[in-house]
């Protein structure tokens, strides 16, 4: 969604976006997460990190 850089600055803009933003990490921090696929996450991240790292490397 794009906005017009007279949206940004709009008070109530911004204002309406913080409570957005609010609203939707409360709603993150709500989810229940599946250990299983924390631990995927997790692996992947590592292996994600030893990739990066190999790259560098060579």
């Amino acid at each position: 969604m794009s906005h017009s850089s007279d949206d940004t600055a709009d008070p109530q803009f911004g204002l309406a976006m913080d409570q957005e933003i609010t609203s939707l990490l409360d709603a993150i921090e709500q989810e229940k997460i599946p250990d299983r696929l924390t631990r995927l996450a997790m692996e992947l991240q590592n292996a994600l990190v030893e990739k990066r790292r190999r790259e560098v490397q060579n």
